[in-house]
């Protein structure tokens, strides 16, 4: 060790019977100078930007990962004879929802329909897919509805639609109040 003296008397048990002195058997205390690391910090430099996270894949190759594959449809009634509510999508508050029992039935519908698409209520296509059937049976029960790239209007007047959110960011089936987000007044498609 560099910078360390260490000055110990040089004795043997048996030097105080060579010599006549008398050895003392008590511990001799060494210091030892032991140089320390400089301190570690956990956060990086501000200067420097963090590296971007990535997750691994969490779908095996037999499932596709539940994401949209498709840019989302346009913002139009598509079939709807209503034609646009004349809303903006501003005022939308989280009121008693009137068609949650209507849109629970028509996942239910997708569901018994579509069985290889589910693994129990897991998502096994892309979003796109899934939301698409949902708005075809809501419009097949008389309902104008779409699909607005994230939830589902749906309408059956123009003073007012409900927005819906039936799945999960984990590709989750969502229903019931859960899967009711708002009412828009007036309707904005």
């Amino acid at each position: 060790m560099s910078g360390c003296t260490l000055d110990l008397q040089d004795t043997h048990p048996n030097d105080s019977v060579a010599t006549g002195n008398p050895v003392s058997s008590a511990p001799v205390p060494v210091v030892l100078q032991v140089p320390m690391p400089a301190p570690v910090s956990t956060t990086p430099p501000s200067s420097s930007p963090l590296p971007p996270v990535v997750s691994a894949p969490t779908s095996s190759p037999t499932q596709p990962p539940p994401q949209a594959t498709a840019p989302p449809p346009s913002r139009s009634g598509g079939s709807c004879s209503l034609g646009n509510g004349g809303g903006d999508g501003h005022n939308c508050p989280r009121t008693a929802p009137a068609f949650l029992e209507d849109v629970d039935a028509a996942i239910v519908r997708v569901m018994n329909a579509h069985p290889s698409w589910f693994a129990g209520n897991s998502l096994r296509v892309d979003w796109n897919t899934y939301y698409g059937a949902v708005v075809d049976e809501l419009r097949s029960a008389g309902f104008c509805a779409i699909f607005d790239g994230e939830e589902i209007a749906v309408k059956n007047v123009n003073r007012f639609n409900e927005q819906y959110h039936v799945l999960t960011s984990g590709g989750v089936v969502r229903r019931g109040e859960g899967s009711y987000r708002a009412t828009c007044f007036p309707a904005w498609f």
